[in-house]
């Protein structure tokens, strides 16, 4: 079986590393972003 290189593939040197690091970051703050808009939504009725 194969193995799934997600979220990121398997770092091959400290850039890439970094570069792994970096778009977690990303990702994590466009998640809460978006929770912070949905919360939002719910407040004032547009959902």
């Amino acid at each position: 079986m194969a193995s799934i290189n997600y979220p990121f593939p398997d770092p091959k040197n400290d850039a890439e590393r970094e570069a792994n690091r970096q778009a977690a970051d990303d990702y994590q703050r466009q998640e809460e972003e978006g929770a912070h808009f949905l919360d939002w939504e719910r407040e004032l009725g547009w959902r």
